[in-house]
Order: C-alpha cells, then sequence, then structure tokens
C-alpha cells in the first residue's frame, strides 16, 4: 500500500509513502474470538506466535474480518499464518 503526497510547503516535491502491510482475512461464524498467529516455518516446532491481540467479533451469523500485518513485507523472513478461535 503506497500513496504518494504532493508537499506544498516552500519546496513542492512528491514522496511515496508505503506501509508494506499485508491483509489477512477469514471468515468466521459469530459470536467467535480470534487471534492471528504466524511462523516462520512449518513443520517441525510448529512454532506458532501470537501476532494480534485477542479479537472479540460479537453479532449472529457468519462474518469476514481481517487483520493489517504492518512492516513485514521489508526485510522480514517469510511468514506463515493461522487464525487461532476460542
Amino acid at each position: 500500500m503506497c500513496a504518494a503526497v504532493k508537499s506544498q510547503i516552500s519546496n513542492p516535491t512528491t514522496r511515496v509513502f508505503c506501509l508494506a502491510a499485508l491483509l489477512v482475512g477469514w471468515l468466521v461464524a459469530l459470536p467467535a474470538r480470534a487471534v492471528v498467529q504466524a511462523a516462520t516455518a512449518l513443520g517441525g516446532t510448529n512454532a506458532f506466535t501470537d501476532l494480534s491481540a485477542s479479537i472479540t467479533l460479537v453479532g449472529v451469523g457468519p462474518v469476514t474480518t481481517n487483520y493489517l500485518d504492518l512492516g513485514v513485507l521489508t526485510n522480514q523472513p517469510a511468514r506463515f499464518y493461522r487464525i487461532r478461535t476460542n
């Protein structure tokens, strides 16, 4: 996600800012609580760690929700994601 921003202060230049973020989305049946987890490898130790705090979703029926993992696309090893529900 990048946005071009043109400066109007004394030196008119255009700067590009990038979030380098990944949007992880999933479908869940309500009510539910979810935690987004990630690991740098699969198998073996299965070392998934929590990325998000507990996300509380209220209501009835299915809903699509998401989590924005900021900065993950810059100088990070590959990540595998999963959603832990409880």
